[in-house]
């Protein structure tokens, strides 16, 4: 049985798509999805570099710690190295003010019989030899060095003259071969460079 003609003036209810419609929707799909495309990688590239930027400004804090915590410790052991410098030279003084005080209880002529015990030792095999004392010691050094000699414990002193420029207690021996202090000042000074010495060192 034959299907009846289409009415003149009849359109499908489907819209025909032409094939140029049809190449210009590709290629609007094709545009949008490199649009898509671009905009994550641009969105990447902006994550990664804003990340470059947290690390950079995260390592330029720490280094900048660093360095201030570098330089609080060089100054704070610079500040320990004052102090106990402060507190080793007052401990010199005290120690020096202390033997100053206990050879002063000393009367004087046992301390002229301590300083000439020194000088025998190192007049040990000198033949000839001059002594200097102070001024004011110059008498009882004479009577002391006769007393000596005259009992064999002393010999080869020639002469005992003065020199103002020694301290009470100091005594310089002249020989041929030279000058020698002796005498407790200069053992005391002795024992304070001995004591300073580790400390010198350490710096």
């Amino acid at each position: 049985m034959a299907e009846p003609p289409t009415p003149t003036g009849y359109r499908p209810d489907s819209k025909i798509v032409r094939r140029s419609e049809m190449d210009a929707a590709l290629s609007a799909s094709d545009y949008l999805s490199k649009a898509r495309r671009a905009a994550i990688e641009a969105r990447n590239a902006a994550e990664g570099e804003l990340n470059e930027a947290r690390e950079l400004a995260l390592a330029t804090a720490l280094n900048e710690a660093r360095l201030t915590l570098m330089e609080e410790t060089r100054s704070a052991a610079a500040d320990a190295r004052s102090a106990l410098q402060a507190s080793e030279d007052q401990l010199l003084g005290i120690v020096r003010d202390s033997v100053e005080l206990i050879i002063g209880t000393v009367p004087e002529p046992e301390r002229l019989r301590l300083v000439l015990k020194q000088a025998m030792a190192r007049l040990e095999g000198t033949l000839s030899a001059s002594l200097l004392v102070p001024p004011g010691e110059v008498a009882v050094t004479r009577e002391e060095v006769a007393r000596l000699t005259q009992s064999g414990g002393l010999s080869g002193i020639r002469s005992v003259d003065g020199d103002p420029l020694l301290s009470p207690g100091d005594m310089v021996i002249v020989t041929p071969q030279g000058r020698v202090q002796v005498g407790w000042r200069r053992q005391l000074e002795r024992m304070i460079a001995a004591m300073r010495s580790p400390r010198d060192e350490r710096r």
